[in-house]
């Protein structure tokens, strides 16, 4: 055999015994993730089904869902849990989180809307006032209003 077909064949060996490992490996320990918890009511009742946004000054943000109960726990993104610190818009939506200022449509739409699924007003999700600032792992709990009087966690 020539020699260019034996460094080949050793390459190729060495190839497959080694194998190849796709799968991308985050190291989030950089990033500083905070565990931040909490529970949505509307108007004094759970508010479930509804996506919370923590977002950043560079429109980053960590997301939760709401249960039957209105808990919620924030996610970095779909594997890993957390905020990163520092300042935060809080932003409430109901429905997909395309919607966001879905609450405030005409009255035929209400109308029409599932009697379950409580619209929240804009003031809440996309013209909210509400910030705050993470430093370390807490639990933000926020009674939000029909009047839009809610500006922070309680």
């Amino acid at each position: 055999m020539s020699c260019n077909c034996m460094t080949l064949m050793v390459l190729t060996a060495v190839v497959a015994l080694t194998g190849c490992d796709t799968a991308v490996q985050t190291d989030y320990s950089k990033l500083g993730l905070v565990e931040v918890s909490g529970k949505i009511t509307f108007d004094g009742k759970p508010l479930s089904d509804a996506t919370v946004m923590f977002e950043a000054p560079d429109e980053t943000y960590s997301y939760g869902k709401t249960d039957e109960s209105g808990h919620y726990t924030m996610m970095f993104n779909t594997e890993k849990t957390g905020v990163t610190p520092g300042k935060k818009i809080v932003r409430v939506v109901t429905g997909s989180v395309g919607d966001i200022g879905a609450g405030e449509g005409d009255e035929e739409e209400e109308q029409s809307a599932p009697a379950q699924q409580v619209a929240v007003p804009k003031c809440y999700n996309q013209k909210s006032k509400i910030e705050v600032d993470v430093k370390t792992s807490a639990t933000f709990n926020f009674d939000l209003k029909t009047d839009c009087s809610t500006t922070g966690p309680s």
